[in-house]
């Protein structure tokens, strides 16, 4: 766990409380930091199991969800997907 503490920036304290069910308010940053140290989706992070969607399929669901978002939500998703192809970008380089 110490491991994953240095590479998040997450006390160890914080992780604990993760994995034994105690920390109720994972922020999305702190989950997606996570799933990048320990190298798992956050699918796997959430519920230990990865569903393999057709892509034609998740696209379709993603856009679904994504268009019952508020605006003040819908920044936020962007945000998290820049993060995230920033990210994959520094890992291809």
């Amino acid at each position: 766990m110490t491991e994953v503490a240095t590479k998040t920036g997450i006390p160890n304290s914080t992780l604990s409380e993760i994995v034994n069910g105690k920390h109720k308010n994972l922020s999305i940053q702190k989950a997606l930091l996570i799933c990048d140290a320990v190298g798992c989706s956050l699918d796997y992070l959430i519920d230990g199991e990865y569903e393999n969607h057709n892509s034609d399929e998740t696209l379709k669901l993603i856009t679904e969800k994504y268009t019952l978002l508020n605006d003040k939500h819908k920044i936020v998703i962007e945000g998290h997907v820049d993060y995230l192809l920033q990210l994959q970008e520094s890992e291809t380089n």
